[in-house]
């Protein structure tokens, strides 16, 4: 027995509400409170996509819907799913189901925004006018279905509105908090595209709590809102760091930097180098505190010991120098200098920096190693950055 078709349309929005709204995009906890998240690599977002939107068109074709126009209100009922609960538009899923709906209209319209996005380059509207695109397309082709051009109008405008970057004011006015700046406790847990530098700092941030103060600005955003919450001056520098989403590029070295005019270079240069990587990449930003270091270094931490290497100076002195002359192996509570290296890392500060990486420690399994970046002030140690790395 048939489903009545107002009720099949009802059906049809439901669920595809409900696949938008899954949380598809899982980390996969390593030994102890690691987590590695899969929502960076490019594969899994792109198959996640397809499995979206093929599953909205399936529905759709079982109940006779697929070549209606009320299936657009499925692909905004998907979505405003994704909207509410991970806080993506999922525009590549929307994109696979137009294209299994209406391939010939879809194959223009993707041409045109893929034309508008080169041209455009990233521009802050560039995915503005390739959404754009859609509407033009459909009210091109299909001229006498008026509902269907409607449809696809609203569609496009709350894709544009959600996806694409506007000012801080009509973020609040569109209760859009996660745009925009955050700072690190904001992003704890999130499934933000921030790349594997700035979640690693979130981590880092939640674990240790001995961190510096930072913001992250997501791929796409504004970078003039970072200038707006920066308060950066010679006695209060800040650290720019890159954090790669997708794309070839790797996270550059920090830059520091002391007044707003250095920011505004730093941001941009950072911008600069990722303008021509491939669609669906970008690059986070991330501003950090520098504290005014006397002394800066790494460790290597394993779960029964730790390489510790330093020099006198702050972190930019550490990323200018080939190697830290200082090297210490911590095992067994005691500090042995390693041959060839120097003493001069006064035993405050390597008593301090345990303090701050033992709680990180006893979480490690034997075959897991972190790399942490680290620098004392004097008063305290910070931990500035984390990279993880699994041995065999």
């Amino acid at each position: 027995m048939g489903i009545s078709p107002p009720f099949s349309q009802l059906v049809l929005v439901l669920l595809a509400l409900a696949i938008g709204a899954l949380p598809l995009q899982k980390t996969i906890r390593l030994a102890g409170s690691l987590q590695l998240d899969l929502q960076t690599w490019p594969w899994q977002r792109s198959l996640i996509a397809l499995l979206q939107g093929s599953a909205v068109f399936a529905i759709a074709a079982s109940l006779d819907l697929a070549r209606s126009p009320l299936y657009l209100l499925a692909l905004l009922a998907l979505s405003i799913g994704g909207y509410l609960t991970q806080r993506q538009p999922l525009l590549a899923a929307i994109a696979v189901a137009f294209v299994w709906s209406d391939w010939p209209t879809a194959t223009v319209a993707l041409l045109l925004g893929v034309v508008s996005v080169i041209v455009v380059q990233n521009s802050r509207w560039s995915w503005a006018i390739a959404i754009a695109a859609f509407p033009i397309v459909t009210a091109l082709m299909h001229s006498q279905d008026g509902l269907r051009v409607v449809l696809t109008v609203l569609l496009a405008l709350w894709l544009v509105m959600v996806s694409t970057p506007t000012t801080p004011a009509l973020d609040q006015v569109f209760s859009r908090p996660e745009r925009g700046v955050r700072d690190l406790s904001s992003l704890v847990g999130t499934q933000a595209p921030i790349g594997h530098r700035a979640h690693n700092l979130v981590q880092l941030h939640q674990q240790s709590g001995a961190t510096p103060q930072a913001w992250v600005l997501q791929p796409g955003d504004d970078p003039e809102w970072l200038l707006q919450v920066a308060d950066v001056t010679p006695e209060e520098p800040l650290a720019v760091l890159s954090s790669p989403v997708g794309g070839s590029l790797q996270a550059e070295d920090c830059q520091i930097v002391r007044d707003l005019v250095e920011l505004r270079q730093a941001i941009y240069a950072v911008l600069a180098d990722y303008q021509r990587q491939p669609v669906g990449s970008g690059v986070a930003i991330i501003l950090q505190r520098s504290p005014l270091a006397r002394y800066a270094g790494w460790v290597m931490l394993r779960s029964q010991s730790a390489e510790i290497l330093g020099l006198p100076g702050d972190r930019q002195n550490l990323h200018r120098s080939s190697r830290p002359r200082d090297h210490y192996r911590w095992e067994d509570q005691k500090f042995t200098p390693v041959s060839g290296s120097s003493t001069d890392l006064p035993r405050t500060v390597l008593d301090r920096l345990v303090a701050r990486f033992e709680p990180l420690q006893r979480s490690l399994s034997p075959n897991e190693e972190l790399m942490l970046e680290w620098a004392d002030d004097g008063e305290q140690a910070w931990l500035l950055q984390l990279f993880v790395t699994v041995c065999s």
